[in-house]
């Protein structure tokens, strides 16, 4: 049955329906959360590093150090970005790691013209997986691309030229990414070797988030943002007909805040979970109406799905 991991600065919250709720990691604070489909869970722990799940629902800490983003593909590869920068990978949940070098070069020499810092850490924002070749964002570098788990990379992300926070991909077209600057949406339908700035006919919105619903027909893209960066955050969609991101008619129930956090529910076509401080609601027709499923005694940092 599907459930819910919660993290926050007392402790990462395992949440069932109809259960009460555990804490597993108590009196630990929890940064980044990530699963995948076969029930692999990895979690990293402010200061100390990552800690993998084991069938009893015990954490194990299986690396030391500081993380900046994590991806669990669905055949059980661990993929951490950390610091000082470095992308490092586990086959085996955890028991070894092997490190990257094929970035190095990208890190040091600071490959995005106008962008580049050099002697300053370079985090790695965000990882995907697309069938079975990885992706990375690299700050000030731009996106990274593998197709031999890590062995060696291009740099992938010609065409943009600010700061990639976010790369989603597509469930059904597996040659289509996107790729989320600090206000533009990217796409690239050929696996990133030309991307495509989107033009919206009302371009007001400010985009932090964005989540990407596909069947064998066509993609439903929702925007999470403000516009013109006023306080109020909503949720918006792509009006297909028009071209126009248009707002989602939202119950009363729920008020986003200028944090919340966002989870889809992978392979779905209209489930997202939802964390405004201490409260996780849920919605099954992509945003228009909520019901509140839990609240905790705190804040609540990050969350995924538990299989």
């Amino acid at each position: 049955m599907i459930g819910l991991f919660a993290g926050t600065d007392n402790g990462l919250y395992f949440i069932e329906p109809e259960k009460k709720i555990i804490c597993e990691l108590p009196n630990q604070k929890i940064e980044y959360i990530k699963t995948n489909r076969n029930g692999l869970a990895v979690a990293y722990v402010q200061d100390k590093g990552l800690f993998i799940r084991d069938k009893y629902g015990h954490w194990n800490q299986k690396w030391t150090g500081n993380v900046t983003s994590i991806k669990v593909t669905d055949n059980g590869t661990i993929i951490a970005g950390i610091l000082p920068t470095a992308l490092i990978i586990s086959i085996n949940n955890g028991e070894t790691w092997k490190e990257s070098k094929g970035i190095s070069g990208f890190i040091n020499s600071g490959s995005m013209q106008g962008l580049s810092k050099l002697n300053i850490e370079k985090k790695i924002r965000d990882i995907i997986e697309i069938s079975g070749s990885i992706a990375i964002a690299v700050e000030n570098i731009g996106i990274l691309i593998s197709h031999n788990l890590g062995s060696s990379w291009v740099r992938s992300s010609d065409g943009i030229d600010t700061e990639i926070y976010k790369l989603a991909g597509d469930e059904i077209n597996t040659e289509k990414i996107y790729a989320l600057t600090n206000s533009d949406l990217y796409t690239s339908i050929d696996f990133a070797l030309n991307w495509k700035k989107e033009i919206f006919e009302n371009t007001e919105i400010n985009i932090i988030d964005i989540f990407i619903f596909s069947d064998k027909t066509k993609n439903l893209i929702l925007f999470y943002g403000n516009k013109n960066n006023e306080k109020k955050h909503m949720l918006y969609y792509v009006n297909q007909k028009n071209n126009k991101i248009e707002n989602i008619k939202i119950d009363n129930k729920i008020k986003f805040n200028s944090h919340p956090l966002i989870v889809k529910l992978p392979n779905s076509q209209d489930t997202l979970f939802a964390v405004i401080e201490k409260k996780i609601w849920a919605t099954h027709n992509m945003g228009q109406d909520w019901l509140e499923i839990i609240e905790l005694k705190f804040n609540i940092k990050s969350i995924a799905v538990c299989f």
